[in-house]
């Protein structure tokens, strides 16, 4: 069977795509969060955004932050810095001092907030050849595969989609979970 290849053109199309960060990676003197926004794991939607194949030249160029993806009101902080891995994207969050950018600096201090998702608009992508499936069965449970795409903001969020939030949360000690579930 041929890999199946798209290129996806829709100019007003944006996706999401979900991330967490790490208490620990506050500083509460800079007003500053860093975190992973985005990783290449397979999200609820089943699909994998590769953090390779972000584009990040249009982002740099206004780095703010909504809130939620609400482009609509001003931004509640903007990103210092962004780091593209093979396998994650992080970035350094300076909260603004505005009221809502208050509120949602103090829920990730008090860790009630720890999530973040990326807005995007998708360049080129494919569904899952047998051959990566036979070298990653994961894969299996993907639909799509972002090979490359335009990474438009990023926001906190309430509800992370990423698999791996909670295992990250788990890994680091930051939650415990009863023997129940």
């Amino acid at each position: 069977m041929p890999e199946q290849e798209y290129i996806l053109t829709g100019k007003d199309e944006k996706h999401f795509s979900f991330g967490i960060c790490k208490a620990s990676d506050i500083d509460e003197e800079e007003r500053t969060v860093t975190a992973v926004i985005s990783t290449s794991a397979i999200d609820r939607d089943m699909e994998v955004l590769k953090a390779s194949g972000a584009k990040l030249d249009a982002f740099l160029q206004n780095p703010v932050v909504p809130w939620s993806h609400n482009t609509y009101e001003p931004p509640v902080g903007k990103a210092m810095w962004i780091k593209r891995g093979t396998k994650r994207i992080t970035a350094k969050v300076k909260f603004a001092t505005t009221e809502r950018a208050n509120e949602v600096w103090e829920l990730f201090k008090g860790g009630f907030l720890k999530a973040f998702s990326v807005g995007f608009r998708p360049q080129k992508g494919h569904v899952p050849t047998p051959d990566e499936i036979k070298k990653n069965p994961d894969l299996a449970e993907a639909r799509f595969i972002y090979d490359e795409w335009e990474l438009l903001e990023f926001s906190p969020v309430t509800v992370p989609a990423n698999p791996e939030a909670l295992a990250l949360a788990i890994k680091s000690k930051s939650l415990v979970v009863s023997d129940d579930l």
